[in-house]
This record gives C-alpha cells, structure tokens and sequence, in this order.
C-alpha cells in the first residue's frame, strides 16, 4: 500500500485533478477527498456538523493516514491538534489579500477566523505551501511565515479547444454576430466587479458589437445591477447568477475575451481556464497575473484604458502559457512532496 493522504475539499477543479491523478497513481500514494460539510450546502446545523467533523477527523489523522493536506486554517486546526499525536500535515495557503473586505457577519467571521489561525496551522506543518510567488510575499510581508510555491494547474481534460459536444452557449443566448467578453467570479469587493462593469462600458464605446456574460453572485451583485443600469448597459451585459461546473467550458468556448478585474489574485485559475477555451484574459498587471501571463500585452489599467489588443495575437502566447500550468506537472510535484514528508 502507498503512502495514506487525505485531502481537504477545495476548489471543484482542484479536488477533480487531484482526484483523477492520483486514481492512476494508486501504487505510490492512497489518496482520499475527504467528505468534509460544506458551508454552502450546509443547512441549519452546519456549524455543529462541521465542529462534529473536526473532532473526529482529529483522531482519524492520527489512525488512519501518513499525511494530511489541509487547504484552510479552519479546518486545518484539527490537523494542528492531532500533530500533537503523531499527525504530519501539509497545509496550502490560497490567498494572498489578507485585507479583504467582507460583506455579511458570517463571511466576516470565517473570514477572521482563518487569518487568525494562519500562522498558529502554519507552524506545526511539515511543509506549506502557496500558490504562486505573489502570495508568498504577502504571507511573508504579514506573518512571518514563508511557504512554498507549488502553482495551481488548469484541467486540460475539461478546459480546452476542442468541441466536445458542449452546449452553444452563443446560439442560445443569440450572440453570433457579437465580439464576446465573460467575466466569472464572486461579486465581492476584493474581485472589483464594478471595475468589470466599468472596463466593459469603456470597450462597448469603441466596439458597439460587444457583449458581456458576466456568471457570478455575492455581496455586490445588486451594486453590480445599479451600476449596468447607470452605465446604459442593461441590453449588453447577460447576467448569470450561477452556472453548473461542467458547464463552464461551453460558456469560456462562446467568449471571444475575459475579465478579470481582482487586483490581488492570489493565482488567477480561472483566466487560464478561459484562455485554453481561447477566450483570451485581459487583466489588471497586479497580483500574481504578472507571473502568470508575463507579457503586459494582457494588461489593462482602468484608471487609463487603451484599445483593447488583438485577439490573434493574445492567441499566440497561449500554448507557452498553457504549458507551464498543467495540473498533471504541479500534482507531480506534491506527489513528491507526500513521499518525502511521510518518511
């Protein structure tokens, strides 16, 4: 039997991948998802499922795996806890913006809670790790704590190019003849939704021909409404409170542009989701895009916008991009990583 990990649910993507790789590497390393309650599926008694989870998962580290790879300091502070016993962990950090701003009591709350806990999970792990050299900095800058940078991967088998019999998005929402934009992502302060919105209103004046899909909900999406409505955009932007995942490819395939708007990515998953569907990111040049895209021709200012680039030639960088990204390379990586902690 291979090394025994278990893996704390993050991302859709992320659990897949991991999942799907580590199914055809069942000889080097156990791998299990670990059913952990989630907040958004969790009903009336959440919080009690979710404290029940922990004070069991607290004994099951210690029994039943080599590793844990925890990817919150809410949940990894029962892997801190059972590393008193025994228990090796490895806890990822996904965000870079420690200063974020919250909207509801609740998301303030677990929002609280996981800077709090950072440096307290940081500290027993037998390795942390971040994703991209942005995030480092800042956990460095904040807490003293200095992790290593594992990148996040794209999923080719989902994410690509090819028609694979997925709905036509542009035919449904009758967009054959537009210039195409798309936007993903929670309507939150820390994403600048409005700044979408607002960079969106700048291309519709150069290019009447334009469209926006903008996918997402969250604390601003009424703020997000206003502003399309101020703007005179109500008959160009598609607003979409929700998407099922496996469906997201046909959206990114119908795109011709995306946008993203965050200022403080911590990686930008997302826009390279996009880009191996060929809808082509445009980005703010903060936070770990620069590391991503490397080419400032992606770039945009809000403050200054400029014409929008060439799509053909956004195109050319994409391979080079893609290459550097795949998820099969970065698990690759944590496949050793899991060997080399268990011993």
């Amino acid at each position: 039997m291979g090394v025994r990990v278990c893996f704390e649910p993050h991302l859709e993507s992320i659990n897949s991948a991991f999942t799907r790789y580590f199914s055809n590497h069942k000889e080097e390393i156990d791998f299990v998802l670990l059913d952990k309650p989630m907040r958004k599926k969790g009903g009336p008694f959440f919080v009690l499922h979710a404290i029940w989870f922990r004070i069991r998962s607290v004994v099951d580290f210690v029994r039943r795996y080599d590793i844990v790879h925890v990817n919150s300091a809410k949940f990894g502070i029962a892997a801190y806890v059972a590393s008193f016993f025994g228990c090796k962990y490895i806890y990822t950090i996904h965000f870079a913006s420690t200063e974020e701003k919250k909207g509801s009591l609740t998301s303030w709350i677990y929002y609280i809670l996981e800077v709090g806990l950072l440096r307290l999970v940081a500290g027993r792990a037998v390795c942390v790790t971040t994703v991209s050299e942005y995030c480092r900095q800042e956990i460095f800058r904040r807490f003293n704590v200095n992790p290593v940078v594992v990148h996040n991967g794209y999923d080719e088998t989902q994410f690509d190019n090819v028609n694979r019999g997925l709905t036509n998005v542009k035919e449904e929402l009758m967009l054959s003849n537009e210039v195409v934009y798309i936007s993903v992502g929670r309507m939150i302060d820390y994403k600048k939704p409005l700044n979408v919105i607002r960079f969106f209103a700048e291309i519709k004046k150069r290019n009447g021909n334009s469209k926006l899909i903008f996918i997402g909900d969250g604390d601003l999406y009424e703020a997000v409404q206003n502003e399309i409505a101020a703007l005179k955009l109500t008959d160009s932007v598609i607003l979409i409170k929700q998407v099922n995942f496996k469906e997201i490819p046909a959206y990114y395939s119908a795109a011709d542009y995306f946008i993203s708007a965050c200022e403080s990515e911590a990686f930008g998953l997302v826009c390279l989701e996009a880009l191996a569907c060929d809808a082509v990111p445009l980005v703010p040049w903060k936070g770990a895009f620069p590391e991503i895209f490397l080419d400032r021709i992606f770039s945009y200012d809000i403050e200054r916008i400029s014409d929008i680039p060439d799509r053909q030639q956004l195109l050319s960088h994409r391979e080079s991009i893609l290459n550097r990204f795949r998820w099969n390379d970065k698990i690759t990586l944590y496949n050793r990583l899991y060997v080399e902690k268990a011993k």
